[in-house]
């Protein structure tokens, strides 16, 4: 794959991600796939589905109340349990929005998108932390998993509200809350 298109690919990651969560949503309606009242505590995959974008929500909350974007080397928190908690949030929350819907197997070419993009933008992230922090960042990757997380010594250590109100994280939370009242508005309309 040429620079040029990784770039934009990756540069543009957020809203990429943004519209394979819609599309999703969207090639789901247009098959006729109507999603899981993802609030029925009797429907296992509702909730299977809930718990992935509730986990997901937390994940990413969680990791941009603690990440010191541009200013150091964050190593506690999610990041001593994977080098990408970020990535690997955004992905249980459009996992859980696919699982929501029972056409799962029609989501599977976005998630590959997803995880294409995603795969980008690790290896030009994991490049620039390289040359910024050196040894330092070395060591950190030896001993933290990119994206399969390990137990954490610590949870909390270092989160803070300020700092995720800095990281503008309340989107997506707003946003996953709008789309969960959306479709259980949907789902009381249509049936």
């Amino acid at each position: 794959m040429g620079r040029r298109v990784r770039d934009f690919l990756v540069d543009r990651r957020v809203r990429l991600s943004v519209v394979i969560c819609l599309l999703v949503v969207g090639l789901n309606l247009a098959l006729g796939q109507l999603p899981h009242a993802f609030y029925n505590y009797r429907d296992p995959v509702a909730i299977m589905g809930l718990l992935s974008l509730v986990a997901g929500l937390a994940l990413r909350s969680w990791a941009a109340g603690i990440l010191l974007k541009g200013k150091a080397l964050t190593t506690i928190g999610p990041y001593g349990m994977c080098r990408h908690p970020l990535y690997l949030g955004t992905t249980l929350i459009v996992t859980g929005i696919a699982i929501i819907f029972p056409g799962f197997i029609n989501s599977l070419p976005a998630l590959a998108a997803l995880a294409l993009i995603f795969g980008l933008t690790i290896r030009r992230e994991e490049q620039r932390m390289a040359n910024k922090y050196g040894t330092a960042w070395d060591a950190y990757a030896a001993r933290t998993p990119r994206i399969v997380p390990r137990l954490p010594e610590t949870f909390l250590q270092g989160w803070s509200v300020a700092q995720w109100r800095r990281s503008r994280e309340y989107n997506a939370l707003l946003a996953a809350t709008a789309l969960l009242i959306s479709f259980a508005v949907w789902s009381e309309l249509v049936r």
